[in-house]
């Protein structure tokens, strides 16, 4: 709700929406899809509040970047503002 509430009151900029997967389980296929599908239902849930497509930038890297150390943290979506 934070993000999309930003992304109104700022509709001249855009957010960078990116899904990860945590490299221990699945593999390089099956965290594939789980990252879109994290990055999916957020797009959704942020375009269902009322964002404009055209602020979204939305990408998938699956298990082949690591933002945490703690892998089990690496199942997650994270959004960025430009």
């Amino acid at each position: 709700t934070k993000v999309a509430e930003w992304c109104k009151k700022n509709a001249d900029k855009k957010i960078i929406v990116s899904g990860y997967a945590d490299k221990a389980t699945g593999n390089p296929r099956i965290n594939m899809r789980y990252a879109q599908e994290r990055v999916d239902k957020v797009v959704a849930a942020l375009k269902a509040q009322g964002v404009d497509a055209s602020q979204i930038e939305a990408k998938a890297y699956g298990d082949t970047a690591q933002p945490f150390a703690d892998n089990d943290k690496n199942r997650c979506v994270i959004i960025v503002g430009k």
